[in-house]
């Protein structure tokens, strides 16, 4: 029998060494990838115990309430007490413009425990938005000509325990642009900030807006502003540091206290009613550094001035009046002026301490050991009367002022108050009664009134020392009730005759009393209309009508007009063009005999207002 070679032995045989191979190539070809995943030995593995690195998360970009919900991680409602959250998160702007860009949001927000690295676009963009909060983030900007943070057309944001680190900007850090009550930016606002502008509040729309516990730090500060300010009003900046000249240009109700500037001075330009009060102000390097005001009644009360080469009140070629000067300590200035027209250093009975005082007056006493007896001149026909004789230090007590943006209303209306005083030692609590029964705690805030009547309005500021001041200004808010009138007009007009089917047109030319009001419509048939300020009707069978408008305003108070309108039907003797028996009818309503006329008779009710 032929020999038969077993070809699937063989093959079974040689298995065993071709797997060994195969295998071998595989290990061989993952050596590397193996290796490139092992981890440094400089690096020690991270245990499982160990704090996991924050997350990375897309930017943000919202341009509606709808897109909010969307956002991967988001939680919340997006409402006061269950706002939209982003929390504990970094964003870095790769490909988009901004980290963070909210336009034209309502919701509430907040986003907290982030960070936000740029350096393409803006950190932080927000524009026509309101009733947003940041706690706890910090911003890193790299890009030249962008800004860490911009508000634009904004109200109702906060700003808390917020942080930026900023190179080289051409813009400013932070930059607040046309928005208003933006409740606070506050509580360890941190600003590091190279060769740039810290924080700009421009344009005549910023309103209401209070920086409290910030600091601003310019490394290389050159003559950038920490704070700039333009064309704003009922700005508030207390308790905050800074190392770059703090400007305000054509402004009202600013109130700068309790704050340490450094560097470059504070400049109040062409602004109005504003207060300086309680801040130190320092020269801590080379540059000028200076304080000059100009406008009219400002007040500068109790600041600290170091070492500073220029004071000035008023500007050669800039308008200045009334402005008030005194309990402030000037030590170690270079020069003085007074510029402008009913300036005064001191209040009445105390002014300001200068220390060149012994100098240029070696025999002026202080007889009672608190005012110097001789007047102390200031550049510029400048005097002041009391000058102290040591530096103030001591707290003065609060000045209770404020005012209102109006005093003669309608009901329902607000009224918006506005602080206009001193605190004295900070924090001051403010109590505002306001003659209606309502009561706020807030420095400037805004009431309605809901009744008409005469009102007077009471604040009592207490300060930290427990020093107070009270202003009571009777009969301040006045409160109308306009009652509604329901007159209307109807054409055609009395002395035309209607027949069933033509149009009828109606016209209210009364009032709406305290507006928005409602208007009600009976045309006499059976048919009724309403909020129809020029309603057109025809009637389809002759007879007399009674049309009648009911005006009801916001209050209840409600008028109503009556008319009375004749149709007249088309059946005439065909001898006689009239069909007199019928206009006989119609002329005795109207009291008019023998005259065909439509709109025959009008009253007018008298207005009622509404039980209370």
């Amino acid at each position: 029998m032929p020999h038969t070679r077993d070809h699937g032995a063989a093959w079974r045989g040689r298995f065993p060494r071709c797997k060994t191979i195969i295998i071998s190539l595989i290990i061989m070809a993952c050596l590397p990838i193996l290796a490139a995943s092992r981890p440094s030995t400089s690096q020690p593995l991270r245990s499982w115990n160990s704090p996991r690195a924050v997350p990375s998360a897309l930017p943000i970009s919202w341009t509606s309430n709808s897109q909010i919900a969307a956002y991967p991680g988001i939680q919340g409602a997006g409402t006061p007490a269950n706002p939209w959250r982003v929390e504990n998160v970094t964003i870095t702007d790769t490909i988009v413009e901004d980290c963070v860009r909210i336009v034209n949001t309502t919701d509430s927000i907040l986003i907290k425990n982030c960070t936000f690295n740029a350096s393409i676009g803006n950190c932080i963009y927000i524009y026509g938005a309101s009733s947003i909060s940041f706690e706890n983030c910090t911003v890193n900007q790299n890009a030249n000509d962008k800004g860490d943070l911009q508000i634009l057309d904004c109200h109702n944001l906060t700003f808390q325990n917020f942080t930026s680190k900023s190179r080289f900007l051409q813009r400013p850090v932070l930059w607040v642009t046309n928005s208003f009550d933006l409740v606070s930016i506050h509580t360890n606002l941190s600003i590091l900030a190279y060769d740039s502008r810290s924080i700009l509040v421009d344009s005549n729309d910023d309103r209401g807006m209070i920086f409290d516990n910030c600091s601003q730090v310019s490394v290389i500060s050159g003559y950038f502003a920490g704070f700039d300010c333009t064309d704003s009003h009922d700005i508030t900046v207390n308790n905050c540091t800074s190392e770059g000249i703090f400007e305000i240009h054509d402004s009202t109700g600013v109130n700068i206290s309790r704050n340490t500037i450094k560097s470059s001075g504070l400049f109040l330009v062409r602004s109005n009613d504003s207060i300086i009060e309680g801040n130190t102000i320092e020269r801590s390097n080379e540059l000028l550094t200076g304080f000059g005001i100009s406008g009219f009644n400002n007040r500068v009360i109790n600041n600290t001035m170091y070492n500073l080469t220029e004071i000035q009140v008023g500007y050669i070629t800039e308008q200045t009046a009334n402005n008030t000067f005194f309990l402030n300590s000037l030590i170690n200035f270079s020069q003085i002026y007074n510029y402008g027209t009913n300036n005064t250093w001191d209040n009445g009975t105390l002014g300001n301490y200068w220390s060149d005082y012994s100098t240029r007056y070696p025999s002026a006493t202080s007889p009672g050991g608190t005012i110097m007896d001789t007047p102390y001149t200031i550049y510029q026909n400048g005097v002041d009367r009391y000058p102290l004789a040591a530096p103030a230090s001591f707290n003065p007590a609060p000045i209770a002022s404020f005012t209102a943006n109006t005093t003669n209303i309608t009901m329902r209306h607000d009224v918006q108050f506005t602080y206009r005083g001193t605190c004295g030692s900070l924090p001051a609590t403010f109590s505002w009664d306001f003659g209606d029964g309502g009561h706020s705690n807030a420095p400037s805030p805004a009431h309605t009134y809901a009744m008409p009547g005469t009102y007077s309005v009471t604040l009592n500021v207490t300060d930290h020392d427990g020093q107070s001041s009270i202003l009571s200004r009777a009969g301040l808010v006045f409160v109308q009730d306009f009652l509604p009138n329901a007159q209307f007009s109807v054409t055609p007009s009395a002395g035309t005759t209607i027949y069933p089917n033509d149009t009828v047109s109606f016209l209210f030319t009364g009032s709406a009393g305290d507006g928005p009001a409602t208007l009600a419509w009976d045309f006499g048939d059976n048919t009724t209309t309403i909020n129809d300020t020029h309603p057109h009707h025809q009637y389809a069978l002759p007879g007399n009508y009674t049309a009648t408008l009911v005006v009801t305003d916001q209050d209840l108070d409600n008028h109503t007009y009556k008319c009375i309108v004749v149709v007249v039907a088309r059946h005439q003797d065909p001898g006689n063009p009239i069909d007199w028996p019928l206009v006989a009818s119609i002329a005795a309503v109207a009291g008019l005999v023998g005259v065909p006329v439509s709109v025959v008779a009008a009253s007018r009710g008298k207005a009622k207002r509404r039980r209370a």
